[in-house]
Order: structure tokens, then C-alpha cells, then sequence
């Protein structure tokens, strides 16, 4: 096999950086890049640099063509951490009903030299079971939007130096000895 560069296009991006705590920790910064106007990109692995630096591989799937908007991956964002830790459980049987009273405490930290938009994004609880009621206390800060599937996603700017921190407490009421499954 004789790999050989066809052509090099210089193309300009937006970042957007999120994180998805439950899933992953860090934060990771994603890409919107509009293709130039005179090919279209081919499926297949595309190297990343931001300058000279190489940031590594991505995988265009599909055909991209001339003028469309793309997103790839640009790597983790070593400036910000985010942790997600279970800041309250408390779980508690009154005869035939158990209840658990959970806060989640998500920290995301900006040590870097600029502010950061992050787009936070978390599950929160949705029950598929009609004998487990969900409530959800005062989540500060407030979530931006929630979807049908329960994900709640904040957009939250931090400041160099700072933290953002949110808070999501919920309450589950469910029959005793019925088994949860989170998912």
C-alpha cells in the first residue's frame, strides 16, 4: 500500500467542548468545520493538527461535500476537569415502599489562561416503570433543557481559575425489594 497526499486544504472550525461525566471523565473538545468549496472529502481517516501540532486520527464516515458542515472530535481538553461524585445517598424502607433521596455533584474546573463554554450533559432520572415515582429537586444551577429520554444539558462558561459546580437531587419512591436498573 502507497499512501501519497492528493491535496491539503486549510479549513476553519468552531470548538465546542463537552463533557459527559457519567460516561467519561474530562472534557473533549468537538469541532464544526465547513468544507471548502472546490472537492468533496472521501470517507476515510483524516489526520488532525491544530498548527503544526498533531492532535491524531479521526474517521469520516460518509462522503462530505463541497460547502457542507461536518463535526469532528479534536481531542480531550487538558485545561478543564470534571468530576461527578454521588454527594448525597440516602436510602431509607417504610413498609411496602423503599425511597432514596441521591444528590449528584458535578465540579468542572477551568485551569487554563481563557474562559471555557462547556456544554454539560447528564441523565437524569426518567422512570419507564409506572411503581417507581421520580422527582427532581432544585438542580442549580438550572439545567438549559431536558429531552424526552431524560438528558439534561447545561451551557456553563467558566471563568480561568474558577469552578462551576452542579447539583442534581432527586427523589425515587419504588415498591421494596424491586431491583433498579440504571441505565
Amino acid at each position: 500500500v502507497v499512501r501519497t497526499t492528493v491535496a491539503q486544504w486549510t479549513l476553519v472550525g468552531s470548538v465546542r467542548v463537552i463533557s459527559r461525566p457519567r460516561n467519561i471523565d474530562g472534557a473533549f473538545r468537538m469541532v464544526s468545520i465547513k468544507n471548502q468549496p472546490e472537492a468533496p472529502l472521501l470517507p476515510g481517516r483524516v489526520a488532525i493538527f491544530v498548527e503544526s501540532d498533531y492532535l491524531g486520527d479521526a474517521q469520516l464516515n460518509e462522503t462530505i461535500v463541497p460547502n457542507q458542515t461536518f463535526d469532528l472530535p479534536f481531542g480531550q481538553d487538558n485545561a478543564l476537569t470534571v468530576e461527578r461524585r454521588v454527594w448525597t445517598y440516602k436510602k431509607s424502607s417504610s413498609g411496602s415502599r423503599t425511597r432514596l433521596d441521591c444528590t449528584i455533584r458535578i465540579t468542572v474546573d477551568n485551569h487554563g489562561r481563557s474562559p471555557r463554554l462547556v456544554q454539560l450533559e447528564e441523565a437524569l432520572p426518567v422512570s419507564r416503570d409506572e411503581r417507581v415515582k421520580t422527582r427532581l429537586g432544585d438542580i442549580a444551577p438550572e439545567v438549559t433543557s431536558i429531552d424526552i429520554s431524560g438528558k439534561g444539558v447545561w451551557s456553563l462558561s467558566v471563568n480561568p481559575g474558577d469552578s462551576t459546580v452542579v447539583m442534581i437531587p432527586y427523589r425515587l419512591e419504588y415498591p421494596s425489594g424491586l431491583q433498579l436498573v440504571e441505565r
